[in-house]
C-alpha cells in the first residue's frame, strides 16, 4: 500500500514529468511516486523515506517540497526547523545534504538562520545553479540557499519581516 501521505502538506513533479513527491506531515515523511505520462497521469506508488529511519534527518513535519531542474529534491521542515536535499541513486532517492536553524554556516561564517518553523520552499535557476527558497512562519522570513563556484549550497540572506525595511513577511507560508 501507500505509505508517508499522512497529513500529505506539499507536491511537487520532477522536471521530466516522470516523479512526483509528496510530503506527509503526520508520516514525518516524503512519499515518491512514478507518473505515467500515457495513462492520464496516474501514480503508481514507489516508496518512502521516513525521518528516523535508517539515519535519516529533516523530515519531521515536512511542510513544503520543490524540484530543481537538476532533478535534486529539497523538503522543508517544521518540526526540524531545516531544509534537506535528496538525489536518486537508483533505484532509491538518499539524502545528501541537511541544513538546520542554528548550525554552522561554513561559507559565509556566522550560523544557518531563518528555518524555525520552516514551512514552504521553492527552487530557481541561479548564476552557478540552483538557488532555493525557504519561508519559516516562526522566524517571519525567507532565507536564501544558492550555489557557490565549487558548486555547493549555502546560505546567503535571510530576509525578516521588520529587519532592514522588509516588510510583510510576518508569518510567511507557503
Amino acid at each position: 500500500g501507500v505509505d508517508g501521505i499522512g497529513g500529505a502538506s506539499a507536491v511537487a513533479v520532477s522536471p521530466d514529468g516522470y516523479s512526483v513527491y509528496v510530503t506527509g506531515a503526520t508520516s514525518n515523511a516524503l512519499a515518491v511516486f512514478d507518473r505515467s505520462t500515457s495513462i492520464q497521469g496516474m501514480l503508481t506508488f514507489v516508496g518512502s523515506l521516513h525521518d528516523g529511519e535508517l539515519g535519516l534527518d529533516g523530515l519531521s513535519s515536512p511542510t513544503g517540497v520543490a524540484v530543481a531542474s537538476s532533478g535534486r529534491v529539497f523538503v522543508s521542515s517544521a518540526g526540524d526547523n531545516a531544509l534537506s536535499a535528496y538525489e536518486w541513486s537508483f533505484p532509491s532517492l538518499v539524502q545528501v545534504d541537511l541544513w538546520r536553524n542554528g548550525d554552522p554556516n561554513p561559507y559565509v561564517g556566522g550560523t544557518i538562520g531563518g528555518l524555525l518553523g520552516a514551512t514552504g520552499v521553492a527552487t530557481a535557476q541561479g548564476y552557478f545553479g540552483t538557488d532555493v527558497y525557504v519561508s519559516s512562519e516562526s522566524d517571519s522570513s525567507v532565507s536564501v540557499f544558492t550555489t557557490s563556484l565549487l558548486s555547493q549550497l549555502y546560505e546567503a540572506q535571510v530576509v525578516q519581516d521588520g529587519v532592514d525595511d522588509f516588510d510583510g513577511l510576518a508569518q510567511a507560508q507557503g
